[in-house]
């Protein structure tokens, strides 16, 4: 006997049916289930003549952009996500199949399978042709034109276009989300850290351990990728500034800067150390940790006692770089972005950049010290959508360490410099998409945007080959550090793809292609999935210190676009990426506050969602409610109850993988 097929209800709201009589849906509806509609079945086609004569018609004008290829398979540690597995979007795009269809997507060689093949050909290996568009956005899609692309704009409160044709209440719950958004972004823009440097005992590393890092720091012992987060003080100056410390001869000023930097390098070291140690739980473990603990926080009070008026310095500028790593690592984005200021303004000072310093004569402590303004002012003003304060005239690719003979960096620090130099050049953008189009940016020949497409498809295979167990990665947590670098390049691509597609809407040129949104959706959801990653580990603390460099670090643009066509299109699937993303989060919201921030900003986010797509009342007090995730989306994550979010005080971090806090 055939199974029941889905009824008029669920397929109406687009959400899955259990097909019983009456389903479960209608009975918390107490609606009337029915099943009055015909089946319509699509004719099976022969895909690979359709393919091949795509092929054929769209070959010679396919952009070059980057494929969203799944790279090797990898799962971060026991618990099984997945990032880059077809497996959740094929979920997802059986479950719309059924929507379209009004049935299950067969299991052997029926027309669903036959839609999921094709979709995969379309969206996932080519930013393929999409004529179906004309030149004009759907009007599903005319949201894109008023997403907010940088934190700034998210703050203003920018509300919906008057052109949007969309009902009372989903116009009512974008604005709403727009509002808390805005407040509570707005908010944690006003908030600092609460240290006051008062009353916190000196504590100094010892001989001993300054003999053990100068021993390990670029040994065998940890890979490569590690031992670039040190190189912007070098051993010689590390040696001389722990002596100084420890003899006590360094005049008042300088103890000061060198406190702010031994101190920093040795909670880095014992950290990356502590990462590879067999036993997390001995008294000796323990202890190690919590002097770890007492160095960072020596380096955070004596960052704050450098006065205003020191003199521009290579050591100033050290101290300042790792005064960053640390508030960033503890959430502070903030005071991050003012000392990353600073850090740019002392750079030029002593006129460590390109233009005015031969980056082939300095030294590798000095280039990594440009090396990390450059990155992290890029980044704050993407972010932020504000200034950047490092300029510079000279060539992109002047700044490469190929440049300077004398300077080693691995794949990694590689990668996270492409990524800041296509930030650079999509910055003055952000604030002015329209501007993308005047600019004719992303014409198939000469457009700056098109060769951003290309550097990000490099990016791309770069990131693929580094996932492969390697000794590089020793002292690191190789899956939390790849779904990172998935997350960032998610985000960035995400933003890139989302001003071609603008960009492509306005231009009347027949010329011109325009990007299928489904692909800039795509590479949305990708970037949450691996935040989804993230928050896979059992590991409370690390995958806080993570969720600093990651949620925090970046603007949410990827979480806001989801959460735009879930209101505007009722997309089931990416309902339950925002519900998995706020769900996850709450289990690490009680050690962080601005990560506490985010999730409740998320899970309102939620909720407004829930009441259009859902049709229910708006609660805040109620549960999120459960819905049915895609697969590869939240295995192994408890998608329980919230975690209570005034539980434990909040803590501090320090940098990325680097990172360990108090329980």
């Amino acid at each position: 006997m055939s199974a029941r097929r889905v009824c008029d209800a669920c397929h109406s709201r687009k959400v899955r049916c259990d097909r019983n009589d009456p389903c479960g849906n209608c009975l918390d509806q107490s609606s009337v289930c029915t099943r009055s509609r015909g089946m319509r079945r699509h004719p099976k086609r022969d895909l690979q003549s359709q393919r091949q004569s795509q092929r054929q018609s769209y070959g010679s004008s396919l952009v070059l952009a980057p494929r969203a290829s799944p790279g090797p398979s990898y799962r971060p540690g026991a618990v099984g996500v997945e990032p880059y597995q077809d497996t959740g979007l094929r979920q997802q795009q059986q479950t719309e199949s059924e929507f379209e269809l009004g049935f299950e997507p067969e299991s052997g060689d029926g027309v669903g399978l036959d839609l999921f093949d094709e979709q995969q050909f379309m969206l996932l290996n080519h930013f393929d042709l999409d004529f179906s568009m004309n030149m004009n956005m759907n009007v599903g899609y005319s949201w894109m034109e008023i997403v907010p692309l940088t934190e700034d704009q998210m703050i203003r409160r920018v509300h919906t276009s008057q052109d949007i044709t969309w009902s009372i209440e989903r116009r009512q719950a974008l604005e709403s989300a727009l509002s808390v958004a805005g407040r509570v972004l707005g908010s944690m823009e006003q908030s600092q850290g609460t240290e006051t440097g008062v009353g916190v005992e000196r504590h100094i590393p010892s001989l001993e351990l300054l003999y053990w890092m100068l021993n390990d720091i670029g040994s065998p012992k940890f890979g490569s990728f590690i031992s670039d987060y040190f190189r912007h003080v070098s051993k010689d100056s590390l040696k001389h500034m722990g002596l100084s410390l420890i003899s006590n001869t360094a005049t008042p000023p300088d103890s000061t800067l060198y406190t702010v930097c031994v101190n920093s390098l040795a909670f880095k070291f014992l950290n990356a150390t502590l990462g590879t140690a067999q036993d997390d739980d001995d008294e000796l473990t323990q202890n190690l940790r919590h002097s770890a603990l007492l160095y960072r926080e020596t380096a955070k009070a004596a960052l704050k006692e450098i006065p205003l008026i020191t003199k521009p310095s290579l050591h100033l500028l050290q101290a300042l770089l790792c005064g960053i790593f640390l508030h960033q690592g503890s959430g502070d984005t903030n005071t991050c972005r003012e000392l990353t200021k600073t850090a740019c303004r002392v750079c030029m000072d002593i006129g460590l950049y390109p233009g005015v310093a031969d980056l082939q004569s300095v030294t590798e402590a000095e280039y990594y010290c440009f090396m990390w303004c450059y990155k992290l002012d890029r980044n704050y003003a993407w972010k932020s959508g504000g200034a950047r304060i490092l300029t510079i005239d000279a060539d992109p690719e002047i700044i490469s360490p190929s440049t300077a003979p004398n300077i080693s960096a691995s794949e990694l620090i590689l990668i996270n410099l492409d990524l800041a130099k296509v930030q650079d050049a999509m910055i003055p953008f952000l604030n002015d998409p329209a501007r993308a189009a005047r600019e004719d940016i992303f014409n198939l020949e000469y457009g700056t945007g098109t060769g951003l497409l290309r550097t990000m498809e490099r990016i791309r295979r770069d990131i693929d080959q580094i996932r492969d167990p390697s000794p590089k990665w020793t002292g690191l947590d190789p899956a939390s550090e790849i779904a990172t670098l998935d997350f960032a390049y998610h985000c960035i691509l995400t933003n890139l793809l989302h001003l071609r597609q603008l960009a492509l809407s306005n231009t009347h040129a027949q010329a011109q292609i325009l990007t299928p949104v489904e692909t800039y959706l795509d590479s949305a959801r990708r970037g949450l999935q691996a935040l989804i990653a993230l928050c896979a580990s059992d590991d409370r603390r690390k995958t806080v210190a993570y969720l600093h460099w990651t949620l925090l670090y970046y603007p949410i643009t990827a979480y806001i676009a989801l959460f735009y066509n879930a209101v505007a299109t009722s997309h089931s699937g990416d309902f339950a990426i925002l519900t998995t993303v706020a769900r996850c989060l709450a289990k690490t919201g009680s050690l962080s506050p601005r990560v506490a921030a985010m999730q409740g900003l998320f899970q309102e986010f939620v909720l407004l969602c829930r009441g259009v797509f859902l049709d229910v009342s708006l609660d805040v007090g109620n549960d999120m409610g459960s819905v049915s995730l895609p697969s590869g989306l939240g295995v192994g994550v408890d998608m329980g109850g919230s975690v209570p979010l005034d539980g434990e005080p909040g803590a501090e971090w320090g940098f990325g993988a680097l990172t360990e806090l108090e329980d």
